[in-house]
């Protein structure tokens, strides 16, 4: 991994590992997923830093980031992306892409809603969700693991379970990653799912039908959480790379960590395409 600090935001202190610190302001921007944390990035941080500057960070109650003094006011799919737009300003990154990883790609989406000015969104294990209409509700498939994604308390085998079921296996789950998964405040899974029922998020679907921001779509054929036909064939997307959803075979939920040499190429197939070499 890459060094690591702090900054310190309205959102708490934030960690962030930083392959580059003081280098130039383009920048790769990683965003982790639900009771993860920076440290599963650590293949793709080595794989690309000498690409691109690359920074990734632990969002609130997360990692090595603080909890939430007022859980309401951080712990929401808007305020993470505020607290990413916060370290972003504050660090002087500009260009930027994004890769947001399951929750860290809806909060990617949530920016992109804000205004954020970004080169590019790549999100993976992320289906864009409707608040209304036919697709409202699509997106995702029920399952004991994705309903875990919202309890506060976890045990040793809910860990162990929705651990597993994110990194696309057992095998995945390394120590850190597990322990990242008992770190997590609970407090950050239920505050947050509370405000998806109540429609605190963007309309996902209407984002990316609408908007130019460059997207690509990079996930497990075999992601276990996704519609992958309402992603396929149920949007159509306004400006997506590779003229579509790139599906990487074998792959579940993250491929970046699972399938490498699958997924790379691709993640660096949209960098030169939004933001040349340095």
């Amino acid at each position: 991994m890459s060094e690591q600090h702090f900054i310190d935001t309205d959102f708490g202190r934030i960690a962030i590992s930083d392959s580059d610190p003081g280098g130039s302001g383009a920048c790769l921007f990683l965003i982790h997923g639900n009771s993860s944390l920076k440290e599963v990035f650590a293949t793709t941080i080595e794989a690309f830093r000498d690409r691109i500057r690359v920074v990734a960070m632990d969002l609130p109650g997360h990692g090595a980031s603080a909890d939430a003094e007022d859980p309401p006011a951080v712990y929401t799919i808007p305020h993470y992306a505020e607290a990413a737009r916060a370290v972003i300003a504050k660090m002087g990154l500009d260009p930027v892409c994004v890769f947001g990883w399951s929750l860290g790609g809806h909060i990617g989406l949530e920016m992109v809603a804000q205004g954020a000015t970004l080169a590019g969104l790549a999100i993976c294990g992320t289906p864009p969700v409707a608040l209304s209409g036919p697709d409202k509700g699509r997106g995702f498939i029920p399952s004991p693991e994705l309903s875990l994604a919202g309890k506060r308390d976890f045990s040793e085998a809910d860990c162990e379970a929705y651990g597993a079921a994110t990194v696309g296996g057992a095998e995945h789950l390394t120590q850190v990653l597990r322990d990242g998964v008992r770190r997590t405040d609970g407090l950050a899974r239920e505050t947050m799912f509370n405000a998806i029922l109540s429609g605190d998020l963007a309309d996902e679907k209407q984002l990316v039908e609408s908007n130019a921001t460059p997207l690509a779509i990079l996930d497990g054929e075999e992601d276990v959480f996704i519609d992958h036909d309402y992603l396929a064939h149920g949007i159509v997307y306004a400006n997506i790379w590779g003229g579509g959803r790139q599906a990487i075979p074998g792959a579940g939920h993250a491929p970046f960590l699972t399938h490498p040499a699958a997924f790379n190429p691709l993640l660096d197939g949209f960098l030169t395409a939004v933001m040349p070499p340095r």
